[in-house]
């Protein structure tokens, strides 16, 4: 793919927001009980769009949710069992999708929960 091309999905100067991609790490405390805890896989340069956003109804509780799609330079190893760290905002990863199939665009379509 033409560099030229490359720059119509995002350009440099757009990748504004700072974003830790976690992985998820599953360990035993003192007691043999498992503990959850999140490790910094990667830290990148980001451009943030909101997608979509909806309520949905569990039972009697309705939840909030929005859609985004974050846009990276290219980094092998995110899967969908990542999470994406904004501030104190998180979003689950629901795929990563390899923009050209030329390892430098990353397109992460997430799911933030804001409740």
């Amino acid at each position: 793919m033409p560099k030229c091309c490359r720059n119509r999905i995002c350009t440099a100067g757009e990748l504004k927001h700072l974003i830790l991609i976690q992985s998820k790490t599953v360990t035993q405390d003192d007691l043999g009980e498992e503990v959850e805890t999140w490790a910094t896989f990667h830290t990148a340069k980001a451009r943030i769009n909101p997608t979509q956003g909806g309520k949905t109804e569990d039972g009697n509780q309705v939840q909030s949710e929005t859609s985004h799609k974050i846009m990276i330079r290219h980094k092998a190893g995110i899967t969908p069992s990542m999470r994406v760290k904004f501030g104190s905002r998180i979003f689950d990863i629901n795929f990563a999708r390899n923009i050209f199939e030329d390892s430098f665009w990353l397109e992460l379509n997430c799911k933030e929960d804001v409740n």
